[in-house]
């Protein structure tokens, strides 16, 4: 399952920052970004498309 992070030279995220969150959908799985209103990605994660995929989607 392909599962990216955020490169290390990048800040992480600062409590009360704004977040934005996008869903790419594949036939096989869901891909999750979490980016920073500047646009810089904080965080991504891929989830399989079956029960467990989007229960921990959801978590």
């Amino acid at each position: 399952m392909p599962s990216t992070t955020r490169p290390s030279s990048q800040p992480p995220a600062c409590d009360g920052q704004e977040v934005l969150v996008g869903l790419d959908s594949h036939k096989d799985f869901h891909v999750a970004a979490v980016i920073t209103a500047l646009g810089v990605l904080l965080d991504s994660k891929a989830f399989p498309t079956i029960r467990a995929g989007y229960q921990a989607l959801v978590k």
